[in-house]
């Protein structure tokens, strides 16, 4: 457990650590917790505890990335079972944001295939399911991924594409 003065505090030492929770009230000396709580998005979940029960801030708190809101006095009990539901619902979050990133590489990845493709069948007058598989087989020969072949192709296509932008115009 480590405690944090200030929101810039809290901020930072979350930087220098991996925590399971923070646990924040709404007001502090330099940042609200709920400034505090967006910062901390996607490294930390937060959990609010405060003395202020106002719906608006409950709304932008859990907009912002809090995980949980507990208002003062509260109970060992309800703080134990607070934490312990916002620790879980913190790794789930964390799991979703990693498989959201793996998602987001995957089709980052099909895109470049896709290009790739249209590239290697426009220039060889072939099909899509030929030119796939003169990449996969360029792949496969050279031992490398199909996706590195398909960004090959692409930052290949590029660089000759963007000579085509700055060159002189011919004389005639």
């Amino acid at each position: 457990m480590v405690e944090a003065a200030t929101g810039e505090e809290a901020v930072r030492r979350a930087a220098e650590g991996a925590f399971a929770l923070a646990i924040l009230d709404i007001r502090m000396p330099d940042l609200t917790g709920i400034e505090v709580a967006r910062r901390l998005r996607g490294r930390c979940p937060a959990l609010m505890l405060t003395a202020y029960a106002d719906r608006e801030l409950v709304a932008r708190a859990v907009e912002e990335g809090a995980v949980g809101y507990l208002v003062k006095p509260v109970d060992i009990p309800s703080l134990v079972a607070a934490v312990e539901t916002a620790i879980a619902r913190g790794g789930d979050l964390q799991r979703l944001s990693r498989s959201e990133e793996r998602l987001a590489e995957a089709l980052r990845r099909r895109g470049k295939l896709s290009l790739a493709v249209g590239v290697v069948m426009e220039r060889h007058a072939l099909d899509e399911a030929a030119a796939f598989e003169r990449l996969r087989r360029y792949a496969r020969s050279h031992n490398l991924a199909i996706h590195e072949v398909a960004e090959r192709v692409v930052r290949a296509t590029e660089a000759v594409n963007a000579f085509g932008n700055d060159a002189p115009p011919a004389s005639g």
